[in-house]
């Protein structure tokens, strides 16, 4: 799972000596290099400076790491390595959410030796590194736990993300040549790595080891031959984004515009548009849309209270490659009762069960912890009725909510979930 969150996944898993040895090995380096913000992505602006490789096409740039001194391949592959084999030692736990431990047999054992220095890169696996080469947060600000990709009859694929750079792992006797040109394979030698910000930390003994499988000291290393000629950076705009389908959550009380904004989402991009799926039973919708690769908008209130967001995510957690944007707007309830009382487009609805249901909503509503409450616009009726049998008494003309949302910058949540979990139960309503 990717998400912006301060909480960390930690187990007991290593022993200080093999955590120093994944400290300095590439950790450190990588998350150092990574992307920081808008201005501070120091692995791009490497890359970028290399001259691009005859091998590049229209979209995505292909650079060879070994033009730069800057560039260390081997600490990114070592640090790439050592998270898939992390992934596969042991089941981690983030924010209630428990990813599929990665089945890497038979190379799990290959790859604990490449750690140790004890071995090479396995002849049969190689490594592939793309860099996005935009500075936006939302093309960089992704980070997911590794997982099974793709499973082909010739390879298997793993893939996990960091901010900025994507990881895939190819595993398989008959990996397709095109991809080994591509390969970022480590070659002189092997480091150590880690540095605890943006990533899973792990400390202490547990219930793996990366020394011998007796619990026995390291062995002493030997030389880590060349497996590749050839190492390449690939860099692409959407290299983290763009084989995922998006669910927009659009959340906020009645009255507050989410419906407005749901359908100017879907008449933008064309995402299926879903209205209330805990009070209609639309999730197996959502998610089958979802898997079809269909991006989906979804309006509920409900998403105002954080147990019902955490549901939404564990209903979605299932779907793997699947991005989650939280849209929602101020819990104002002065203002979404006064465009309950004034809308013109709601004959079908009661005001006072809305009213009444934004008073219960707005005690609980809370905020995800990123990003910045949409403010609610206040509509005005074009024409009031005034009296009983009266004339009408013109009002201010309908203001447009699109001048005043068009340019908000509405908060973005986004979560990957390269995992399988089973959907929580639903929340009473």
């Amino acid at each position: 799972m990717s998400l912006l969150s301060s909480e960390q996944a930690t187990a007991y898993l290593l022993c200080g000596e093999c955590e120093e040895r994944f400290n300095s090995g590439g950790e450190t380096w990588v998350l150092k290099n990574c992307w920081h913000s808008e201005v501070d992505f120091p692995l791009r602006s490497n890359v970028i400076a290399i001259a691009p490789s005859p091998l590049s096409t229209p979209g995505f740039t292909i650079f060879e790491s070994v033009c730069s001194e800057a560039i260390d391949a081997v600490k990114l592959t070592y640090f790439g390595v050592s998270i898939f084999w992390r992934a596969s030692v042991h089941d981690w736990v983030l924010m209630r959410q428990q990813p599929k431990r990665l089945e890497l047999s038979p190379y799990e054992e290959p790859l604990r030796l490449f750690l140790l220095e004890q071995a090479g890169f396995p002849s049969d696996a190689l490594m592939i590194i793309s860099v996005t080469s935009a500075m936006d947060r939302m093309r960089n600000m992704l980070m997911t736990f590794p997982f099974l990709k793709s499973r082909q009859p010739e390879f298997r694929q793993y893939r996990f993300t960091i901010p900025g750079i994507t990881f895939q792992l190819f595993v398989g006797k008959n990996t397709p040549y095109a991809l080994r040109r591509l390969s970022i394979q480590s070659p002189e030698r092997a480091h150590p790595n880690d540095a605890r910000r943006r990533r899973p930390q792990y400390a202490g003994r547990g219930d793996a080891n990366l020394k011998d499988s007796k619990g026995g000291r390291s062995r002493p290393a030997r030389p880590i031959k060349e497996k590749t000629p050839v190492k390449l950076l690939a860099s692409s705009g959407e290299t983290a984004s763009s084989d995922m389908a998006t669910a927009t959550i659009v959340f906020g009380l009645c009255g507050s515009g989410k419906t407005w904004l749901a359908k100017q989402i879907s008449a933008s991009t064309g995402a299926v548009r879903f209205d209330g799926p805990y009070g209609n039973s639309l999730w197996p919708a959502i998610a089958a849309s979802l898997q079809r690769g269909r991006d989906c908008v979804v309006e509920e209130i409900c998403c105002c209270q954080e147990e019902f967001r955490r549901d939404a995510l564990g209903r979605l957690s299932g779907l793997p490659e699947v991005r989650v944007e939280w849209r929602y707007f101020e819990n104002d309830l002065e203002s979404a009762n006064w465009n309950i009382d004034n809308a013109e487009d709601r004959p079908d609805k009661d005001p006072a069960e809305h009213k009444r249901a934004n008073v219960a909503t707005s005690r609980r509503y809370t905020y995800p912890a990123s990003g910045q409450p949409i403010p609610i616009t206040r509509i005005a009726r074009r024409r009031h009725q005034v009296g009983g049998g009266g004339g009408n008494r013109e009002l201010p003309t309908q203001q447009s909510r699109e001048g005043s949302l068009r340019d908000l910058s509405a908060c973005l949540h986004e979560i990957r979930f390269p995992f399988r979990r089973e959907p929580l139960s639903q929340p009473d309503e």
